[in-house]
């Protein structure tokens, strides 16, 4: 990793995340962006900041770059001596998205639910049956007893919806 300097650290007011925050423009924001724009300008639209330091609250602009947000990502992981991926999964194809979360990639995502439904069926063997047949108790109940939602259900199967048994 390169000598950026000394951090900058915001003494402000600090967000469950660990970023600083601050009130600007009516709205509240991260410190660390606030810091970049006064610096650097706008920030293009899609991208995120990246703390090069890895300092979450610092806001010297010479630790703030410019990048994706799975680059973002990325490079957390590499500095961080992590895998993404819990599985061993290549970081490149295990990063998704930050909704998602680091390590949710689709294998460990598929195999995760594999396993949930195997454990599922040892505890109860009808499981799916009784599922099923939940929901269309559920579906039937409704139907009777709303007028708007069968109403609804009949609008579609005019317009050539194929529906779920009820």
């Amino acid at each position: 990793m390169q000598d950026l300097g000394p951090c900058v650290l915001w003494e402000g007011c600090v967000g469950v995340s660990g970023y600083g925050r601050k009130w600007r423009g009516g709205r509240d924001d991260y410190a660390h962006r606030a810091a970049y724009e006064e610096a650097r300008g706008p920030i293009p639209p899609g991208l995120t900041i990246d703390h090069l330091c890895r300092v979450k609250l610092c806001v010297n602009p010479d630790h703030l770059e410019v990048v994706t947000s799975r680059e973002n990502i990325r490079r957390a992981a590499v500095q961080d001596g992590k895998r993404v991926c819990p599985h061993g999964e290549n970081t490149e194809r295990a990063i998704r998205s930050h909704r998602k979360g680091p390590g949710n990639c689709k294998r460990c995502k598929t195999e995760y639910n594999q396993e949930f439904r195997r454990r599922r069926r040892l505890v109860d063997p009808e499981y799916r049956i009784k599922m099923n047949q939940k929901s269309r108790e559920y579906r039937r109940r409704r139907y009777q007893e709303d007028p708007e939602y069968r109403n609804r259900l009949l609008k579609k199967k005019r317009e050539g919806y194929r529906l779920r048994r009820a």
